[in-house]
């Protein structure tokens, strides 16, 4: 490829590339549970904020985000404080996950689940583990598989163009965010730049860079739960993208003043990529003209 300035490469990329070049980078899951045991990828198949005259303005906390991390949590893994989780598996809960209670021999609790209850669950169920509460991931529509791709292309010629050290992946990828053995989550987009993370096909610790495109199962946990575990375990820049409102929120947690107040951009706005100091940036209409038909 040849050497293009940062800005016209990431603008381009969407445009030229949408269709043909995804980059991916490492083992994928399956050979990573091949190729260790127990220690195997989990293999999947693949705000109300009001927008300012100007994108760039900082805008005040979502009020389903930051109002709900300042109280008491209500919900397993909100907030700091006290957690209320259902005391026993119910009808309504999912049947794999009653399968794995059953694995086990006893009743677990929300809460109580562990990375090996993670990985005893089938392979066909894609799913989250976070703080030791399970949660079941639905299958993403064509709009939200067609913006992973583009943001994907264009990260990942960015980073080829200046030969840099940083990897791309596209989700479902296994991140053991906390490096401990209660929470597993699998973004649907990251840029990892530090490779000492990247073990057997599974990243541990915290990627640099995350996108989450919102869907209506995983809006609130996105918006609130992930939030917050992504800011307390050291990502640098947090994406959300909001289909149906046709926002981003652009969350800096390096910079202060953005750690808690994002950006909103509109899917007709070019977007800074933080990480990179603004060099690289998104020309996010190009996304939006790919997805319009879809909708």
């Amino acid at each position: 490829m040849g050497r293009k300035t940062e800005t016209d490469n990431c603008e381009a990329t969407v445009e030229n590339n949408f269709d043909t070049r995804i980059c991916m980078h490492g083992n994928s899951a399956s050979d990573a549970r091949q190729n260790n045991g127990s220690g195997a990828t989990k293999h999947n198949s693949a705000s109300e904020t009001t927008r300012q005259n100007s994108r760039s303005d900082t805008v005040q906390p979502n009020s389903d985000s930051d109002a709900a991390l300042q109280n008491d949590a209500t919900e397993p893994g909100v907030g700091s404080g006290s957690v209320t989780y259902p005391d026993t598996f119910e009808d309504d809960w999912p049947v794999f996950l009653k399968e794995a209670e059953v694995a086990y021999g006893r009743k677990k609790k929300q809460g109580e689940f562990t990375i090996e209850d993670y990985y005893a669950l089938p392979d066909d169920e894609r799913v989250e583990l976070i703080d030791g509460v399970i949660y079941n991931m639905s299958a993403p529509v064509a709009s939200h598989q067609s913006i992973v791709a583009g943001l994907t292309t264009a990260f990942c010629n960015y980073v080829e163009s200046k030969n840099g050290d940083c990897e791309v992946f596209p989700g479902p990828i296994d991140v053991q965010l906390d490096r401990d053995d209660r929470t597993m989550v699998q973004p649907d987009v990251l840029i990892l730049c530090d490779r000492d993370k990247l073990k057997n096909g599974i990243i541990y610790g915290a990627p640099d860079f995350v996108v989450e495109v919102l869907s209506p199962s995983t809006s609130r946990k996105d918006r609130i739960i992930k939030l917050r575990k992504y800011r307390e375990a050291g990502v640098r820049e947090y994406w959300m993208v909001d289909i149906k409102r046709k926002e981003v929120e652009v969350y800096i947690f390096q910079n202060p003043e953005l750690a808690t107040l994002p950006r909103v951009y509109g899917f007709e706005d070019i977007i800074p990529v933080g990480i990179y100091g603004g060099d690289c940036v998104v020309d996010f209409s190009r996304i939006s003209r790919r997805i319009s038909w879809m909708e």
